[in-house]
């Protein structure tokens, strides 16, 4: 198939999945049951992209779809970029390097969601997004950038913990320091989200690894909001941060 052929069949595709609302009835070898054209084109789409990765000129052309503003309010591009599962990647990408900010909140929030029901399984996978967004110059990118990645940290506190106690360098641990550091963002909004998402963290691991991690970024903010919110009667962290003072004194 030559490229414009492609093209053509990709933009006809586009407008079916994002658009249609027609179902038929199938007939299945064991039994009948009703199919949507919008799930067949997004199958078919999926077909494409797997056989030959999506050129420069189709990713445009999926982002100038997908980006209509009546489709996203409606559900369908995220929709539609869900079944594409991994095949959206590219896609997911080039809205998140868009210079409309609302489509970069718009690729974190799709790629945020999960395609599990049981645990994080977030459709664009780890947090690669996120890190590159949470130095966004819009304060709403940035916020969106730390909420979307709550479930995920909170769910690998485990094995965070584990880095911290094994002295390991990882991009997980990598971007929960990153998240530390906008404890002192510009923005109120964004320093606020940061430290709801490190207090949810905080309290998945022991005061042990806290310490470790609250010694790794060496930020004040950071070791006031955990001094702050610890449990009544448990004084490690503030006494231990006491005697360093007294030793550096």
């Amino acid at each position: 198939m030559d490229l414009n052929n492609r093209l053509k069949e990709i933009s006809q595709l586009l407008s079916i999945a994002l658009d249609s609302e027609e179902e038929y009835l199938y007939q299945g070898e064991m039994s009948d049951y009703m199919r949507s054209y919008a799930a067949d084109a997004a199958d078919d789409l999926d077909w494409l992209f797997r056989g030959t990765v999506p050129t420069e000129a189709e990713i445009d052309l999926c982002v100038k779809a997908l980006s209509d503003a009546e489709r996203i309010k409606r559900g369908r591009s995220k929709e539609l970029l869900l079944r594409l599962r991994e095949r959206s990647r590219p896609i997911i990408d080039a809205l998140a390097n868009s210079p409309d900010p609302h489509l970069r909140i718009f690729a974190l929030e799709t790629g945020g969601t999960s395609l599990n029901p049981y645990f994080p399984d977030p459709l664009y996978g780890y947090i690669t997004l996120n890190r590159r967004l949470l130095e966004d110059p819009d304060e709403r990118v940035r916020v969106v950038a730390l909420s979307t990645a709550q479930p995920t940290m909170v769910h690998n506190a485990a094995y965070l913990e584990y880095s911290l106690q094994s002295a390991d360098s990882n991009a997980l641990l990598d971007f929960l320091c990153q998240i530390a550091a906008r404890l002192d963002d510009p923005s109120a909004k964004v320093s606020a989200e940061a430290a709801n998402l490190l207090s949810r963290w905080a309290a998945e691991v022991s005061e042990g690894t806290l310490e470790m991690f609250l010694e790794r970024v060496n930020n004040d903010t950071a070791r006031a909001l955990f001094t702050g919110t610890r449990p009544p009667g448990d004084s490690t962290i503030e006494d231990d941060h006491q005697r360093q003072s007294q030793k550096t004194g």
